[in-house]
Protein backbone atom coordinates (compact mmCIF):
# COMPACT_ATOMS: atom_id res chain seq x y z
CA UNK A 1 0.00 0.00 0.00
CA UNK A 2 1.34 3.39 -1.03
CA UNK A 3 2.24 5.73 1.84
CA UNK A 4 0.67 8.76 0.12
CA UNK A 5 -2.58 6.87 -0.51
CA UNK A 6 -2.67 5.83 3.17
CA UNK A 7 -2.18 9.46 4.23
CA UNK A 8 -5.04 10.45 1.92
CA UNK A 9 -7.20 7.78 3.53
CA UNK A 10 -6.45 9.07 7.04
CA UNK A 11 -6.99 12.68 5.99
CA UNK A 12 -10.33 11.79 4.42
CA UNK A 13 -11.72 11.03 7.87
CA UNK A 14 -10.70 14.42 9.24
CA UNK A 15 -10.71 16.89 6.35
CA UNK A 16 -12.35 17.35 2.98
CA UNK A 17 -10.12 16.26 0.16
CA UNK A 18 -9.74 18.19 -3.05
CA UNK A 19 -11.59 16.65 -6.02
CA UNK A 20 -8.38 15.30 -7.53
CA UNK A 21 -7.31 13.77 -4.21
CA UNK A 22 -10.76 12.22 -3.75
CA UNK A 23 -10.61 10.69 -7.25
CA UNK A 24 -7.14 9.30 -6.54
CA UNK A 25 -8.35 7.77 -3.26
CA UNK A 26 -11.47 6.30 -4.87
CA UNK A 27 -9.37 4.68 -7.61
CA UNK A 28 -6.99 3.24 -5.01
CA UNK A 29 -9.90 1.91 -2.92
CA UNK A 30 -11.41 0.25 -6.00
CA UNK A 31 -8.11 -1.41 -6.86
CA UNK A 32 -6.93 -2.51 -3.39
CA UNK A 33 -8.76 -4.91 -1.09
CA UNK A 34 -6.20 -4.17 1.63
CA UNK A 35 -6.97 -0.44 1.47
CA UNK A 36 -10.72 -1.10 1.72
CA UNK A 37 -10.14 -3.29 4.77
CA UNK A 38 -7.98 -0.54 6.32
CA UNK A 39 -10.74 2.01 5.70
CA UNK A 40 -13.30 -0.30 7.30
CA UNK A 41 -11.04 -0.83 10.39
CA UNK A 42 -10.50 2.92 10.79
CA UNK A 43 -14.23 3.66 10.46
CA UNK A 44 -15.10 0.94 13.01
CA UNK A 45 -12.49 2.20 15.45
CA UNK A 46 -13.65 5.82 15.13
CA UNK A 47 -17.29 4.88 15.71
CA UNK A 48 -16.35 2.76 18.74
CA UNK A 49 -14.37 5.63 20.24
CA UNK A 50 -17.07 8.20 19.59
CA UNK A 51 -19.73 6.00 21.20
CA UNK A 52 -17.69 5.26 24.32
CA UNK A 53 -16.48 8.75 25.24
CA UNK A 54 -18.19 11.94 26.22
CA UNK A 55 -17.90 14.78 23.78
CA UNK A 56 -17.84 17.51 26.43
CA UNK A 57 -16.78 17.99 30.01
CA UNK A 58 -19.29 18.29 32.80
CA UNK A 59 -20.66 21.76 33.61
CA UNK A 60 -18.25 24.05 35.47
CA UNK A 61 -15.32 21.67 34.89
CA UNK A 62 -12.87 24.48 34.16
CA UNK A 63 -13.93 26.44 37.23
CA UNK A 64 -13.48 23.40 39.46
CA UNK A 65 -9.99 22.76 38.11
CA UNK A 66 -8.96 26.40 38.53
CA UNK A 67 -10.32 26.46 42.10
CA UNK A 68 -8.30 23.36 42.99
CA UNK A 69 -5.18 24.89 41.47
CA UNK A 70 -5.67 28.08 43.49
CA UNK A 71 -6.23 26.11 46.70
CA UNK A 72 -3.10 24.06 46.18
CA UNK A 73 -1.01 27.12 45.35
CA UNK A 74 -1.40 28.44 48.94
CA UNK A 75 0.55 25.90 51.03
CA UNK A 76 1.71 28.40 53.67
CA UNK A 77 -1.80 29.65 54.39
CA UNK A 78 -3.18 26.14 54.61
CA UNK A 79 -0.35 25.17 56.98
CA UNK A 80 -1.16 28.02 59.35
CA UNK A 81 -4.86 27.31 59.06
CA UNK A 82 -4.22 23.72 60.08
CA UNK A 83 -2.14 24.89 63.06
CA UNK A 84 -4.98 27.10 64.19
CA UNK A 85 -7.40 24.19 63.90
CA UNK A 86 -5.08 21.94 65.94
CA UNK A 87 -4.38 24.40 68.75
CA UNK A 88 -7.87 25.90 69.08
CA UNK A 89 -9.15 23.08 71.35
CA UNK A 90 -6.00 23.31 73.47
CA UNK A 91 -6.45 27.06 73.92
CA UNK A 92 -10.09 26.63 74.89
CA UNK A 93 -9.25 23.92 77.43
CA UNK A 94 -6.47 26.00 79.01
CA UNK A 95 -8.75 29.04 79.26
CA UNK A 96 -11.47 27.03 80.99
CA UNK A 97 -8.93 25.51 83.39
CA UNK A 98 -7.54 28.99 84.18
CA UNK A 99 -11.02 30.34 84.95
CA UNK A 100 -11.82 27.34 87.16
CA UNK A 101 -8.57 27.75 89.14
CA UNK A 102 -9.13 31.49 89.63
CA UNK A 103 -12.68 30.85 90.84
CA UNK A 104 -11.52 28.14 93.22
CA UNK A 105 -8.82 30.40 94.71
CA UNK A 106 -11.29 33.26 95.17
CA UNK A 107 -13.81 30.95 96.81
CA UNK A 108 -11.26 29.52 99.29
CA UNK A 109 -9.67 32.83 100.30
CA UNK A 110 -10.97 35.23 102.92
CA UNK A 111 -10.45 38.39 100.92
CA UNK A 112 -11.57 39.02 97.39
CA UNK A 113 -8.54 40.50 95.70
CA UNK A 114 -6.41 39.86 92.65
CA UNK A 115 -3.66 38.38 94.79
CA UNK A 116 -6.03 35.89 96.38
CA UNK A 117 -7.31 34.91 92.92
CA UNK A 118 -3.78 33.85 92.02
CA UNK A 119 -3.25 32.23 95.47
CA UNK A 120 -0.58 34.73 96.41
CA UNK A 121 -0.36 36.08 99.93
CA UNK A 122 -1.23 39.73 100.22
CA UNK A 123 1.83 41.83 100.78
CA UNK A 124 1.52 45.12 102.57
CA UNK A 125 3.43 48.13 101.41
CA UNK A 126 5.82 47.96 104.34
CA UNK A 127 6.67 44.36 103.54
CA UNK A 128 7.23 45.08 99.89
CA UNK A 129 9.60 47.98 100.44
CA UNK A 130 13.08 47.54 101.70
CA UNK A 131 13.38 48.62 105.34
CA UNK A 132 15.81 51.38 104.46
CA UNK A 133 13.49 52.67 101.76
CA UNK A 134 10.60 52.54 104.24
CA UNK A 135 12.66 54.63 106.71
CA UNK A 136 13.36 57.25 104.01
CA UNK A 137 9.68 57.50 103.13
CA UNK A 138 8.67 58.20 106.73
Amino acid sequence: MNKKIRELLYRSFEDDLTPSEQQRLDRALAESEELRAEKHRIAAMRSMISESSDKTFHPFFAEKVLRQIREQSRPAESFFDSLIEVFRPVAIAVTILFIVLLSYNLFKSDSKSLASAFAEPEIKLEQALDPTLAWVME
